[in-house]
């Protein structure tokens, strides 16, 4: 176990890391390190299949903020909540964030829940509450484990990638995907917009939907980017735009290989998430 109950990863694996399957194994987000010191993460693919060397995120909506049910004591480690639409372990390994009253920015990991009867969920914790939570004032939200029901990063890139998969993982199984190390990551290299193949550091991808979870390299946009962003201004006011988006995303990693990359092919990365 880890400190104050919540699970570390356990002495012996049960399973081999390209393993996949429907039965959960460990906790969500569970580290596992090869002999070499690269790092994986334990994880779950949303509804839909993960393909290989994708960057992949998480679903960020959370449960509606919710009135505590029943007042409950310190040390309680189940608490009742007024959710009416929760399936049973919607928000195992999750978080139960205090958002407001009594007990305010508390955040708890949650072991278990049941399924709403229509009126409250019963929330199990790993830990006991800090707080005793009032009926009158506090107010929780249930947010999902950051490596359940994983998705292909978005290209909006909104969302800062968790992992990057090494093999695929079938819709709603359990698996392993890369979060540090040397890995494989299919590339995007826009170098019509002055991306250079020798470019070597990697952000994700923020153009067409094509290429949502790719990795995309670094550079300084020129005018052929920057103009196709003009409009009603000048193009100043577009390239300022444009080079604010690159800027905003964050360095992931670097590509390995010496020689220039190809686009839309995969290759040998360090990742760092």
């Amino acid at each position: 176990m880890g400190d104050a109950g919540i699970p570390g990863p356990p002495t012996v694996w049960e399973d081999n890391l390209r393993d996949i399957g429907t039965t959960k194994l460990y906790a969500l987000g569970t580290e596992r390190k090869t002999f070499d010191g690269d790092l994986y993460v334990y994880v779950k693919a949303g509804a839909t299949n993960l393909a290989a060397s994708n960057f992949c995120t998480y679903l960020t909506t959370g449960a509606n903020e919710q009135t505590v049910s029943v007042a409950h004591a310190i040390g309680t480690t189940e608490v009742t909540v007024a959710e009416t639409t929760c399936s049973a372990n919607d928000y195992q390994d999750g978080y139960l964030v205090v958002t407001a009253g009594t007990g305010i920015g508390e955040c708890y990991r949650i072991k278990s829940n049941t399924a709403s009867d229509g009126t409250n969920t019963v929330y199990t914790l790993y830990e006991g509450l800090a707080t005793a939570w009032s009926v009158s004032d506090t107010d929780v939200t249930a947010y999902k484990n950051r490596f359940n029901g994983l998705i292909k990063n978005p290209n909006d890139a909104q969302q800062r990638p968790v992992c990057v998969t090494q093999w695929p993982i079938t819709a709603l199984y359990y698996g392993w995907a890369l979060k540090k190390g040397y890995g494989a990551l299919t590339i995007e290299v826009l170098a019509a917009g002055g991306i250079e193949l020798d470019e070597k550091l990697i952000t994700a991808s923020v153009t067409d939907t094509t290429n949502a979870g790719r990795g995309t390299l670094t550079g300084s946009p020129t005018s052929t980017i920057y103009a196709s962003a003009t409009s009603g201004g000048t193009s100043d006011d577009a390239y300022t735009y444009v080079a604010a988006v690159y800027a905003m995303q964050p360095v992931l990693g670097h590509v390995v290989l010496e020689a220039d990359c190809t686009n839309d092919e995969a290759c040998l990365v360090a990742i760092d998430l």
